[in-house]
Formats: C-alpha cells, structure tokens, sequence
C-alpha cells in the first residue's frame, strides 16, 4: 500500500497498526452495509410482492362488488315489477269484489 510507503519514523508500526485496523473497520462496515442493503432490498421485492397481490385481490373484490350491485339492481327492478302487478291485481280483485256484491243483491 502506498500509504505506508509513505509513513516514517517511530510511530511508524502503530500507525500502520491503526491505518490497517480502520482498513479492516472499513471492509467490514461495508459487508454489514451490502447485506443490510440485500435484506432491504428482499422487503421491498417481498412487500411490492404483497402489494400486487392485495391490488389483485381488490380487482376482484371491486368485479363482485359489480357483480353484486348490478343483481341488486336487477331485483329492485324485479320487486317493482312484482308491486306494480300486485297492484294491479288488488284493483282487480277489489272491482271483482265488488262486481259479486252486486250480483249477490240482484239475486
């Protein structure tokens, strides 16, 4: 290393002790740091995962939800077609009601 090349005098060992020991501290933060790095980078590989099965399960839960109000839709049409036949037939059966009382007094 050129570093050392450069140092001379008496301290020269325990300098090159302490340049080699924060080397050593250097090569190690940056080990810690690539697999803090990897394992944030296999969260967020993992939690876009995730995210894209939650988008994909509320797709489907918004299609029911179609699905489910265009049957609502579809029996409130129903029911008021039933009301207004039901309607109808009281009407009628209130003019046949009262069609028999006359009859029944003419008899």
């Amino acid at each position: 290393m050129e570093i050392f090349s450069c140092l001379s005098g008496g301290n020269n060992k325990q300098l090159k002790k302490s340049l080699q020991a924060s080397e050593d501290e250097v090569v190690s933060l940056k080990k810690e740091l690539d697999e803090r790095n990897k394992r944030l980078k296999s969260l967020e590989e993992k939690h876009v995962e995730e995210i894209n099965v939650k988008a994909a399960e509320a797709k489907i839960l918004e299609e029911k939800n179609s699905e489910c109000t265009a049957k609502i839709e579809d029996l409130a049409s129903r029911n008021r077609e039933l009301e207004a036949a039901n309607k109808v037939y009281i009407e009628e059966k209130q003019e046949l009601t009262a069609q028999i009382s006359q009859l029944n007094t003419l008899c």
